[in-house]
């Protein structure tokens, strides 16, 4: 029988420490796992979701209505603020960058998100989806304290002029958050 090479005992040694590391590391969490738990740190992270429905009422400014579900319950009255940067010279096609600010005031406290994303022509420009991040900036009453972030998607319809019906959007953010 071939005795092994030097190499392929070295393999077997390092996997030995390797498996012996993982035993140690496994009986100190069972351990832990027995002792009496611990108290739920700031860091411990939860996931959120807003949806929000909005009316388009300026090129730079849509209101209407969100609801928050996950980490935060609440639901209330939803204003986005933002700022596309078209280039004039870019393809009619082509995706167009845009940042905003979202301030969702409800029953429980007032969280101000900042976002950032693109949203990209459909349908010969009658509508558009977007898409993005979004982050945390302030947050008051029960919701103060609050960090994290996530992405978002969204759809706007309506930009075909219709005399009664301003363009509508519907957006998702969903993410995680701390402090809540």
């Amino acid at each position: 029988m071939p005795t092994p090479s030097r190499r392929s005992r070295s393999r077997v040694a390092r996997r030995a420490v390797g498996l012996a590391g993982a035993l140690l590391v496994a009986s100190t969490g069972v351990t832990a796992i027995n002792s009496a738990p611990a108290a739920p740190s700031a860091a411990s992270r939860a996931i959120i979701s807003f949806h929000v429905h909005l009316q388009l009422v300026s090129p730079t400014t849509g209101v209407g209505a969100f609801e928050v579900s996950g980490a935060v319950n609440d639901q209330g009255q939803a204003t986005h603020t933002f700022s596309l940067r078209v280039d004039p010279f870019a393809h009619p096609h082509h995706a167009v960058p845009l940042t905003g600010v979202g301030v969702y005031v409800g029953a429980h406290g007032t969280i101000t998100i900042s976002f950032r994303g693109r949203f990209d022509a459909l349908e010969g420009g009658s509508s558009s989806n977007g898409h993005g991040r979004w982050r945390i900036v302030s947050a008051t009453g029960d919701d103060a304290g609050l960090t994290g972030g996530g992405y978002w998607a969204s759809s706007v319809t309506g930009f075909v002029p219709q005399p009664t019906v301003p363009p509508q959007a519907d957006a998702t953010f969903v993410g995680t958050v701390a402090g809540a």
